[in-house]
C-alpha cells in the first residue's frame, strides 16, 4: 500500500534515511485511524520507510476503509510476481583465466596499476550468493561485520549467505569472483591451478571488492518469484544494512540480474512504486544497475534522464567479431521512447562452483544472459568509483557511457546502448592520474615449446616499447627468456 509523500530532497549520503524515515512517519499518521475505523478487518504487518507504505492484510471492508483514506495514493496485491532468473543459454567451452570477458572489456589491465574495487561493497538481489564459493568467500563483507549488515534473507533467514538456485553465485562470481593467493581452481579434467596473487585467477572486474546480498526470489513449483513487498524492504535495508543511520554500511553499488516474466501482478514499467525505491538508493549515492533481460525490458524499462534505472545488454564473440546477442533484450523504452539499453557488456561466462573451503571447481561449461552483462559493468562501477569516490551514481553511470566502445550500426541505439563497456578508458576518464600506459597481456598459443602472448595497450597514449620475459617455473629469473617488443 502506498502513500502520497512529498519528494526526496537532494543527494546527502549521511541524512537521506532519516530523511526518508520522518518522510514515512509522516505520510503514515493517517494509517492508525484508518486501521481503528476498520476495526479487526485491517492489520498492519510492516511500516517501510524506503518509500511512504505499509504492508497489510485486510478484508474486503478493511480494503474499502483504505479505498476512503485520501492519503492512499495506491493499493497493490502483494501477490507471488514470477520472475527470470535462469541464463537463456549454456554451452562447453575450454577454461581460461582470466576469464575472456575480462580480456574483452579490458578490466585485468587495470589491476595492476592497483584499480581492483578494494574499498568498495557490491550487493546483489537475487536467489542468494554461496559464501563457500572459494571464488567469493574472503570477500563477504559479514566475515567483519554482523549477518545483519551483510545478509539479508526474508524467505529462510539463513545465518550465512546461501544459494540454492545457483544464479545468484555465478552473478556474483562475474562481477567480483578472485580466488585468493595460493587457492586452487579444479578443471573438469583434474588439472589444477594455483592463484599466485589475489588478481591471477579472477572472473570479474572488481578482484577486490566486498560483497553483500539480499535473497529476494525463491522457487515454488518450479517457478522463480519474488513479491513486492520484498523487492521494497531490500532496498530498504541496503540504504541500512545495520539499523544504524549514523553507519556508512550501505553499498556503492546494486545489482539486479532479473526481470519480470510478461503479465507480472499489477507492475507498471514506468511508474511502479518500486521506482521510488530506486530513486531513494540513488539519492542516498547508491548507484542501482539492471540487466536488460533476455526476452522483456522490465524493469529496466524506465526512461529516466538521471540513468537511475541503468539497463545492460549482452554481447557474444571476441575481437572484430563482437556482436549485440540475438536475445538480449532491446529498446527503446516504452515509457518516453528513450534509448535502452544504455550500454553493453560480454554475457557469457565460466560456471565456478565450490569445492573445498579452499578451491573452486570451474565446470567446463558457460552460462549466458545479461544478467552476467549487467554484474560485469557493476564491477566497472566499483572500479570507478574506487579511483573517483567523490563521484555520484549519475556520473559514475555516464563515465561509463562516455568512454563505451561503440558497437554496429554506429552511433547509440537500442541493440547496445552507447556501446562496449571499456574498463581502461572509463578509468582514466575517471582519474586523470591513471592516464597512460595500460598494457594487457593475454595467451594465445600454447606448443611444448614456445608460449605465444599477445600484448595489447588499452591506454591512452602510445607505448615506447620494451622487454617482455617468461620465467618456466623453477627456473632462477638470471635463465629468463626475453623477447623484445615493439612500440605502439
Amino acid at each position: 500500500m502506498q502513500y502520497h509523500a512529498p519528494a526526496v530532497g537532494p543527494a546527502d549520503p549521511a541524512g537521506v534515511v532519516p530523511s526518508l524515515q520522518v518522510r514515512a512517519a509522516t505520510a503514515l499518521t493517517g494509517l492508525d485511524a484508518t486501521r481503528a475505523r476498520a476495526g479487526g478487518e485491517l492489520r498492519v504487518i510492516e511500516r517501510l520507510w524506503i518509500v511512504p507504505a505499509a504492508l497489510v492484510v485486510a478484508t474486503p471492508a478493511g480494503i474499502a476503509a483504505l479505498a476512503e483514506d485520501t492519503t492512499v495514493a495506491r493499493v497493490y496485491l502483494d501477490d507471488q510476481i514470477r520472475v527470470q532468473l535462469e541464463p537463456s543459454a549454456a554451452s562447453v567451452g575450454d577454461p581460461s583465466f582470466t576469464s575472456p570477458a575480462m580480456r574483452t572489456i579490458g578490466a585485468d589491465a587495470v589491476w595492476d596499476r592497483g584499480v581492483t574495487g578494494e574499498g568498495t561493497v557490491v550487493a546483489f538481489f537475487d536467489s542468494g550468493v554461496d559464501s563457500f564459493n572459494a571464488m567469493l568467500a574472503s570477500r563477504w563483507r559479514g566475515r567483519r561485520t554482523t549477518l545483519r549488515a551483510s545478509w539479508f534473507d526474508p524467505f529462510v533467514g539463513a545465518s550465512v549467505p546461501q544459494d540454492p538456485i545457483g544464479h545468484g553465485t555465478q552473478v556474483a562470481v562475474s562481477a567480483v569472483g578472485a580466488l585468493p593467493a595460493g587457492d586452487t581452481l579444479r578443471f573438469s579434467d583434474g588439472s589444477l591451478l594455483v592463484a599466485a596473487s589475489g588478481i591471477d585467477v579472477v572472473t570479474g572486474p572488481a578482484p577486490r571488492a566486498e560483497w553483500i546480498a539480499a535473497r529476494v526470489f525463491a522457487r515454488f513449483g518450479g517457478q522463480d518469484y519474488t513479491r513486492r513487498s520484498v523487492l521494497l524492504q531490500a532496498f530498504q535495508w541496503a540504504l541500512d544494512p545495520d539499523g544504524d543511520p549514523g553507519t556508512a554500511d550501505a553499498p556503492n553499488v546494486i545489482n539486479n540480474s532479473w526481470g519480470l516474466l510478461p503479465g507480472a501482478e499489477g507492475f507498471d514499467p514506468c511508474t511502479d512504486v518500486l521506482y521510488d525505491a530506486i530513486d531513494a538508493a540513488e539519492a542516498a549515492g547508491v548507484a542501482v544497475l539492471f540487466a536488460a533481460g533476455n526476452f522483456g525490458p522490465p524493469p529496466g524499462a524506465r526512461d529516466d534522464p538521471a540513468l537511475r534505472s541503468m539497463a545492460v545488454g549482452a554481447t557474444t564473440g571476441t575481437g572484430d567479431g563482437i556482436g549485440v546477442w540475438n536475445r538480449s533484450g532491446r529498446g527503446p523504452s516504452p515509457c518516453a521512447g528513450g534509448i535502452k539499453p544504455e550500454i553493453a557488456a560480454p554475457g557469457t561466462v565460466p560456471v565456478v562452483v565450490s569445492a573445498t573451503a579452499s578451491s573452486a571447481r570451474h565446470t567446463n561449461s558457460t552460462w549466458t544472459g545479461t544478467s552476467f552483462a549487467v554484474s560485469q559493468v557493476s564491477g566497472a562501477l566499483a572500479l570507478v568509483l574506487q579511483v573517483r569516490p567523490s563521484a555520484g551514481p549519475e556520473e559514475a553511470k555516464r563515465i561509463l557511457l562516455d568512454t563505451a566502445d561503440d558497437v554496429p550500426p554506429s552511433g547509440p541505439d537500442n541493440d547496445s546502448g552507447y556501446g562496449l563497456l571499456d574498463v581502461p578508458a572509463a578509468v582514466q576518464r575517471a582519474n586523470p592520474s591513471f592516464a597512460g600506459v595500460l598494457l594487457q597481456a593475454s595467451l594465445t598459443r600454447r606448443t611444448m615449446d614456445s608460449v605465444h602472448v599477445a600484448i595489447t595497450n588499452r591506454g591512452d597514449r602510445a607505448w615506447a616499447g620494451g622487454e617482455a620475459w617468461v620465467i618456466p617455473d623453477g627456473v632462477a629469473p638470471a635463465a629468463r627468456l626475453v623477447s623484445r617488443l615493439a612500440a605502439g
